[in-house]
């Protein structure tokens, strides 16, 4: 089985999005998000999910079962527009 993970550059990019959440920050660093965080954790679920496939309750997930990193902020205290975590 490949090896797959998250490398220590997505989380100095989850770091700064903290220190910098807005749109404009995450705009100019999207090309960082999807290739140090997006398609590591898109790989990760791949793993997971060929891995279980078999498994009892099999786990199926994929790009279309992840979280957005947008934060829905109509009721929050918080209006950050991102999460910093995956």
């Amino acid at each position: 089985m490949t090896e797959v993970r998250f490398s220590k550059t997505a989380s100095t990019f989850l770091g700064e999005l903290s220190e910098n959440n807005n749109r404009e920050w995450f705009n100019a660093h999207k090309q960082d998000f999807v290739t140090h965080v997006e398609r590591p954790f898109l790989d990760v679920l791949d793993a997971l999910s060929a891995r279980l496939s078999d498994a009892v309750v099999p786990l199926r997930g994929g790009s279309r079962t992840t979280f957005k990193m947008n934060r829905d902020v109509r009721f929050s205290a918080d209006e950050s527009p991102y999460k910093t975590a995956i």
